[in-house]
């Protein structure tokens, strides 16, 4: 297993095998989520990142997706700006493609 050092998705896999009884064999222990998906693409085993990192990742044609049952649990990310951000055009762009995105100022 390649798994982040610390984090919400590395305490997520913990206690989904705790809840087993597994005891995984680590072969890494990295900081970054990138990190994981490399090392995945290049063969050394198998991590766990958030989906977003590999919906977004230019490696992601080099893994594959594992369905585990229970799936492990899902969690939201969510993003945040100052108000007065949002009439920079590259951050009102991104803004307004997120669901239910409050009402914007205007410019």
């Amino acid at each position: 297993m390649i798994l982040s050092e610390t984090g919400l998705a590395r305490e997520r896999f913990d206690a989904w095998c705790h809840e087993r009884g597994i005891k995984p064999r680590l072969y890494a222990q990295v900081a970054g989520n990138e990190a994981i998906v490399s090392m995945v693409g290049l063969g050394f085993g198998i991590g766990v990142v958030p989906q977003i990192v590999l919906d977004n990742s230019p490696l992601a044609d080099q893994v594959r997706i594992l369905d585990v049952d229970p799936p492990l649990t899902p969690y939201k990310v969510g993003l945040c700006v100052q108000e007065k951000r949002l009439r920079h055009p590259l951050v009102r762009a991104l803004w307004e493609q997120l669901p239910g995105s409050p009402q914007r100022p205007a410019d």
